[in-house]
Formats: C-alpha cells, structure tokens, sequence
C-alpha cells in the first residue's frame, strides 16, 4: 500500500482519489449525458452521488462541454421568495459557466423584469446561453429533494426543464442543452400538481452498491496488512452490502485496527466480524460520527404521517427476510432511506450492519412508541388473528381512528383497525337486537307489574319503618366494652412488640438520639467550671510567634511559668511525637521535673506516640474520641485494654491527680464493673442502653450528662509567656494546654452546640481542648458535687414502660367513643409523657421517649380503627336480630328491609348477613 493511500469515508471523492470505485453507473451516466439524455440519480443518502457527479463532470469538461453544478439545498429553502429562488438559480449559471455577459445584457434583463421568473430563466437559455455559448452544456441539479422544502411549488421549474427536451424537434440547438438529477427523491415527488403532466421523462441511471468485482480499488488499501486482500473485501461486503460509506468505514477501520503483522489467510471473516461489531454495531449511536446510521432512523421515524407505514413495511421484511418489489409510494420512501435495496424484484435488507442495528426488537419498540393500541396489536397477531378480545372497541376504536386519519399506516395496523371496525359493528348490532328484545319484554311485564306495584309500594313503605326503627334501638342499646378486654390486650402487646422490632432495626435510633439532644438543648444553666482552666493556642499566639509547630524551648518556658503558681495538674493536650528545636533538653528536663504533668497520645485508628519522656514516666493519657453515627459527641471512653495492660484516658488522668489531693480514689467490687468514686457510681455503658441499638461499647465508656453551655476560664499562651494573667486562674486548678485556633484544631460537635436546631441539627462546634474539659467537668462534679452522671432503664423495664403506656392509650381510646374527646386525652398524655422524661432526665435518667410518643399515637389510632370495626359489627348484628323479630308478623316487609340493609353495606357485611339469614 502507498504511503499516500487513503480510505474516504463522508463526503464525496476527488476524482483522482484512490479508493475510488468505478461503478456501472459511472459508465451510464457519462454515455447517457453525452448522448443528451436527461439522467437522475436517484438514491438514499451517502450512496456516493456527489463523487459520481464530480468524476462524470471532469470527464465531460475533458471532452469539451461546458458543465454547471447548481447545490438546490445552497440557494436556500425558508424566507425565499419565488423572485430570489430564480434568481439564485440564474446567477449560480453564469457564474458556473464563466458566462462573460454581453454588452446588452442590462438591457435584456431590464425588458424581462415583467415576466415570470420561470418565463425569465427559460429566455436565460434561449436568447443568452445556448446563443453565446456554443459547446453542449449539461447542468447539474445536485441536493434535488430540497425543492420539497420550499414554501411555494416547484412544478413550473421541472415543467420548463421538461420543455427544454420537448424543443429539440423544433430548436435544434436544444439538443446541445442537457441536465443531470441528482437527490433523495422519486420522480413523482418533481411535479406534484395532479392536473398537470407528471415528471416521466429520461433516464433513471441505477447507483447499485460496490461489487466484489469493482473493489479492487479499495483492496490496494490492504496490500501491505493482510496476505489475502481480496478475502479481506470479501467479507466487508459481506457485512456492507456494498453501500459505498460503510464500505469506505469499514477499511478504514481495519486499517487503524491491525497492527504490524499481517492478517492471516482463513482469519478475515473473524477479524472483519469483530472490527464491525466493536467499532459500528456496538453503542452504535455514540460511534455514528458522520451521522449515517442516524439519518436513516430519522427517515424512518421523523415524520409521522408516514413512519408508521415504513416501520411496519420494514417489519415484515424482517420477518419474511424479503418481499416483492413493486412502486408503491410506501416502498419508494423505504428505499430512499437507504435500509433496504431492490435484488431480484424482491427488497431485502441492504446489508448485514443494518439488520443487526434496525432488528424486530428495535422495529417493535418504535412502533410501541407511535401506535398507542401496539400491545393490544401484538396480542392480536399472536392470537393468529382469532382472539377479539384483544381488538379496540368503543372509545380506544374512536381514538385510533381520529389518530389514523391522514396517516399511511401498515398493512397490519389496516388489517387490524379493519377488524376493529368489523367488531363494532356486530356489537351495536348485538346491543340494537337485545334493546328491542328487552322493549317488548318490557310491555307484556308492564301489565303484570301494575297490579303487584301497589302490593309491593305497600310492603316498602313499611319496611324502610322496620329498618329505621331497628338501626335507631341498636345504636341506642348500651354497650357492655368489657368484653373486649382481649381486643385490648392483643393491640398492646402487638404495638410494644412492633415498637422494639423497629428498634431493633435502627429506625428508631436517629430519632431517640434527637430526643436526647433536645433535653440537653433545654435544660437550665449551671454554674461556671471554677476548677478547670484553658491555656489557649489561639491565632494570635501563633502569630506572634511567627512559626508552627510551637519549639520545644517555648513550651518549656509556658510549663514553668505555670507551675510556678502550684497548679494542681496540667494537661498538654498537644502531639509532641516529634522533636522541635530549639530547646527539647530543656523541655524533656521539665517533663521529668513535673509530677502533675499529663501528655497525650492516640490509640486508635492511626496512633500518635507522646514524649518518651513522658511515656517513660507513665504520665501519658489517650486522647481518643468516641462519635456517634451522626458525629456527634455523646460517650466519653475511660479506660482501653491493649493485651494485659489497661490505658487511661488523658481526662480520666487529670481528674485522678485533681481527686488525689482530695484523697478521693476510685473503689471497686471485685467482678464488677460499677465503680463508686466519691459520691458518684460510675456505670460502663452497655451496648443497648438508653436510645441505641447494638452500639460499639469497647473499652469503659460512659454516656456524657453535658450541661448547658458550661464556661471555662481560658488564658491565651501569649499572656501567659508575657506574664499577664490572673494567678487565682491557675492555683490549684486543672490546667489544659490545647490548641483553640481554627486554622489548627479539629472540631467537635455535642448535643446543645449554640444555636442547636432539634430537627435538623447544626450549630457552633467546640475545640478538642474544650471538649476534654467538658469530660473532666463531669467526673470532678460527680464525684464530688454529686452532680447524677446519666443512666438508662435494662431493656426489660423499657419494655413494661412501653407496654404500660401502650395499655393506658388503648384504655383511653376504648374509654372515648367521641373522636374529639379520644384526641384531646391522647394528647393531654402525649405532653404528660414529656414532662415526665423531662424531669427524670434532669434527675440523670434518659427513658424512651421517642418509643413512648409513637406508641401512645400509633396505639389509639391502631384502637380506634379496630373498636369501630367491632361496634358496627355489633350494632349491625343487633339490627338484623331486631328485624328478624318482625318475620313471624310480616314476612315480605321485613325481608325488604334485610335487603334494603344489605343494600347500604358493604361487601363483607353483606356476606355476614346473608350467613346470618341462613342461621334463621
């Protein structure tokens, strides 16, 4: 292969293109135009016209004719007038033909302006052209099927090109004038008024897809890649059919798809079959890059009035693999798409790619989309056209013939709205017959019922007394509640039972927690933390400093100058894992110094080691945090057990040193877990306690009882290091040394962050530092102030607590038939519930709430539904007994009445009464 060859693929070829395929048709039209036959090419898009035409005109030119191409679509289709058309079509002429006007040129067109644009363009060639030019001349109409687009007709153009031919026997020199076709048209789309002479003149030239025979061309291409070319060709147009732009597509791809070593001889059908369905058929919409594929789906589909009569043409191609051909409007427009070619008077698909894109399975849901009844057609056809059940009737019949009215349908939606049509009409025969019937039956009853009428009105009258009277006495008959006590038990036992599943499942978990959040959002405030103080990083300090990590040195100098004033203990809630200079001896020599110094470390997830030093020593804490799934802040961990050895927090250490001095110390029972320490008893937390459900509960944690919006002292390290602050802020207080500064510290959430919103949460977050200090807070004010830490219930009293309000609601809503009433005492307990696990919760209990409020809802509206149901079962039951007892007195009324009952019933009430009138 040529270093310079090259596939084509779109657009038309030039004429000394090497992958040009010379084809029949290129030796008719050249033969048939210079014999001054009219020629048109008619045919589906990217069939290779234009390359045709290019190639047929160069050969003319070399001959000595004068050609002009004229593109239709160029001169424009919308807001042209008829005037401006003509006149584009006069001006692409001379300029084509390189006309060189005449000196009276101004002056012929000066006396024409009067007449006819078409009267106009036919003097252009007889008074200017074939006079001044005096080879042949054949015109090339290029793009014929955008005349269909113009807003006025069309006629009177091909009329005068008709015209031209007609003057031959009388102007000879007309026979040196000749014009070409070429578009995605029939020649009955030219002339489209019925009154004037159809369009059937010259010579239709047949552009056929490419042939093993013709395609040598295109074999070069592969010379050099595959040892067997024409093998190669030989399976493409297998799958193309010998369309010229896929022909021309599938090279191209070949090309690009093999790499340096040739395609083997008995490999090409493999190779070629896997190229196609990779690089075509596969998502072929998104691959379609020259729009091929697509403008024959949008031939097939855009227009609606026809594409139900293509698609189903099309269809039974499929199915049938090919039918006749004959020159019907709806074959004609099938082929101009291009999907399928005419073969042996049968049109067939044109090529294996087309029928694996366009399938049944595509056919058929186009369809769906445009028939409305296609499901019920489908079942039809199924059927073998014997099922009626399936035809349309009445409104749906109506609605497909309104939407079939001006479209060309298939031969199977005709078939099938025929039979439609043919089942209508045996229907309204059928109603007409049985109306006529059911007239004369109705006269000769007519006179028996005159005389029972007066019987029956009589017997009516006092039936509906019967009725009325006994419905009036059960509803007024006292009703003994007591015996649906069982009712009652069942409800209450299925609601708690129902509630603790949902528990059990997490859906209740979020919302308990809400619950909890609100009450710390609403409790009162307490007083200020006086034992804790907060040595702050803050930006300031850090801006001063002018670096970050702090040194070693200045964190020396801060520790001095606060144990200078007898602190009981200090916190350095920073990572010092790394040694930062200038200035460590100094710093590791005032760790060793200071017995009430605590460091940090991180234990979990990615660990952060403390100081040597410090580690050395055993004054290290962990500093880990336990977050809920909703990342906040509701558990403090105590204590982790690595191997043998047990880990205290960095809180739990300040709070022990803190407590020391108070000579308190933490006891415990052998084999228990509870730890009484001062005057509080600290429980570990259980992985089911309070609100959660199955909660991570390693470790000694215990749930945190925040106060609300608790204040620190706090002292930034710049007035610390500068000397100025107040001494009674640190003597014989806790002292956390931490990061506050936003642009360092981690940030954590807790249950009454500021501006906390119940429902959706949010609100102001609080430093690391301050949050350790929220914990410290709630062991020194439990153990010594006695302050209650917060508790829960063991699932079984949560469950009697539900159970209990469960009962008491069912008990209200049993009690109250009045819907008002029953609603108001719901709510009253409803509120009730509330203040109560409020007022235990600031006594350091969290109870269900959340449980508790849906089950006392649910519960009255589960009894409600369910002791309606047993009332008008009873009073139904009553009325039927008290107009049985009318029976042995007057029969027929009563047995009105029954049915008169069953009548206002509904369906099951209407079984229970005929079952009872059985009993009787």
């Amino acid at each position: 292969m040529t270093g310079d060859y090259e596939y084509k693929v779109g657009g038309s070829l030039e004429e000394d293109a090497p992958s040009y395929v010379t084809r029949q048709a290129d030796s008719e039209l050249y033969h048939s135009l210079k014999a001054g036959e009219l020629c048109y090419v008619f045919n589906s898009r990217q069939m290779g016209k234009t390359s045709l035409l290019v190639r047929t005109m160069k050969q003319l030119q070399a001959d000595g004719f004068a050609c002009a191409v004229i593109d239709i679509s160029g001169l424009g289709s919308q807001d042209i007038s008829l005037e401006q058309w003509y006149g584009s079509i006069v001006d692409s002429l001379l300029t084509e033909l390189n006309f060189v006007e005449p000196e009276d040129l101004a002056i012929w067109w000066d006396k024409s302006i009067e007449i006819s644009p078409v009267r106009r363009l036919g003097k252009l060639f007889d008074e200017l052209l074939l006079p001044n030019i005096n080879t042949n001349i054949v015109i090339f109409l290029d793009e014929i099927d955008s005349i269909l687009r113009l807003d006025f007709p069309a006629d009177d153009f091909f009329a005068l090109i008709r015209s031209c031919y007609q003057k031959r026997s009388f102007k000879i020199e007309y026979k040196r004038l000749t014009f070409a076709l070429f578009g995605v048209a029939t020649p009955s789309d030219l002339i489209k008024d019925e009154e004037r002479t159809p369009f059937n003149i010259g010579r239709a030239i047949q552009l056929d897809g490419f042939k093993i025979d013709e395609v040598a061309p295109l074999a070069k291409g592969l010379e050099d890649k595959a040892e067997n070319p024409q093998a190669v060709m030989q399976e493409v147009l297998a799958w193309t059919g010998g369309q010229p732009l896929l022909t021309q597509k599938v090279c191209n791809l070949l090309i690009r798809d093999l790499n340096q070593s040739k395609v083997l001889v008995g490999k090409e059908e493999k190779w070629v079959e896997g190229v196609v369905r990779n690089e075509i058929i596969d998502n072929w919409e998104v691959k379609d890059e020259h729009e091929h594929l697509k403008t024959i789906r949008d031939r097939l589909i855009v227009n609606e009035q026809i594409s139900v009569a293509l698609l189903g043409l099309y269809q039974q191609i499929l199915q049938q693999r090919e039918i006749a051909a004959d020159s019907s409007f709806e074959q004609m427009r099938l082929r101009l798409t291009g999907l399928v070619v005419e073969q042996q008077k049968k049109l067939r698909v044109y090529n294996q790619i087309y029928g694996n894109i366009f399938d049944l399975s595509w056919v058929e849901s186009e369809l769906s989309k445009l028939r409305f009844y296609a499901d019920k057609l489908r079942a039809w056809e199924n059927s073998k056209y014997q099922d009626s059940s399936h035809l349309l009737q009445e409104e749906d019949l109506e609605q497909a013939r309104i939407w079939a009215d001006g479209r060309r349908l298939s031969d199977s939606d005709y078939r099938f709205l025929s039979a439609s049509d043919n089942l209508d009409k045996q229907e309204v025969k059928k109603a007409l017959d049985a109306e006529k019937r059911a007239r004369d039956l109705e006269k000769i009853e007519a006179s028996i019922a005159i005389e029972a009428e007066i019987k029956a009105k009589q017997a009516v009258e006092e039936a509906i007394y019967i009725l009325a009277n006994a419905k009036q006495k059960a509803k007024n008959k006292p009703i003994k509640k007591g015996k649906f006590l069982r009712s009652k038990l069942v409800i209450t036992l299925c609601i708690t039972c129902i509630l603790f599943l949902l528990r059990s499942l997490w859906l209740l978990q979020y919302f308990e927690l809400r619950g909890l959040d609100l009450f710390f959002f609403l409790r009162p405030l307490e007083a200020p933390e006086e034992r804790i103080t907060i040595v702050g990083i803050d930006e300031d300090s850090i801006r001063k400093m002018g670096t970050y990590p702090i040194p070693d040195g200045i964190i020396a100098d801060l520790l001095a100058k606060l144990q200078a004033h007898q602190p009981r203990a200090i916190g350095l809630n920073i990572y010092r894992d790394l040694l930062v200079e200038p200035g460590h001896e100094r710093l590791a020599a005032t760790y060793k110094s200071m017995s009430n110094l605590v460091g940090v470390e991180k234990l979990l997830g990615t660990k952060i080691l403390p100081p040597k030093e410090l580690k050395y020593l055993e004054k290290v804490g962990f500093s880990d945090i336990v977050l809920d799934n909703d990342d906040v802040v509701r558990r403090a961990l105590l204590t982790v057990k690595l191997g043998d050895e047990v880990r205290e927090s960095f809180c739990l250490k300040l709070a022990k040193l803190y407590l020391d001095a108070e000579k308190i110390t933490p006891k415990s029972d052998i084999g228990s877990s509870y730890i009484q320490w001062g005057k509080a008893v600290f429980r570990p937390l259980y992985t089911n306690d309070g609100g959660y459900v199955k909660v991570d509960s390693g470790g000694y944690q215990i749930l945190l009882n925040f106060p609300k919006k608790l204040k620190f002292d706090t002292i930034s390290m710049q007035d610390v290091l500068a000397n100025n602050f107040q001494k009674k802020l640190v003597t014989n207080r806790i002292l956390l040394i931490g990061n506050t500064a936003p642009s360092l510290q981690k940030f954590f959430s807790i249950p009454h962050s500021a501006s906390f919103t119940p429902l959706i949460g949010g609100g102001k977050q609080i430093a690391g530092v301050e949050l350790q200090a929220y914990m410290i807070s709630e062991i020194l004010k439990a153990t010594l102030d006695g302050r209650p830490l917060l508790k829960t219930w063991s699932d079984g009293v949560k469950f009697l607590f539900i159970l209990f309000i469960s009962l008491i609601s069912t008990s209200v809503s049993w009690r109250f038939l009045s819907s008002t009433k029953s609603s108001f005492y719901i709510f009253a307990l409803g509120v009730c519930l509330v203040i109560f696990s409020y007022i235990v919760f600031l006594a350091g209990w969290w109870v269900p709430i959340i449980p508790s409020i849906i089950c006392l809802i649910l519960t009255a509206i589960v009894t409600r539904l369910i002791m309606h149901y047993h009332l008008e079962h009873l009073q139904l039951r009553q009325t039927f007994e008290l107009i049985i007892e009318v029976c042995e007195t007057n029969y027929t009324a009563a047995q009105i009445a029954i049915e008169y009952l069953k009548i206002s019933e509904s369906k099951r009430n209407k079984i229970l009464i005929e079952k009872w009138r059985k009993e009787y």
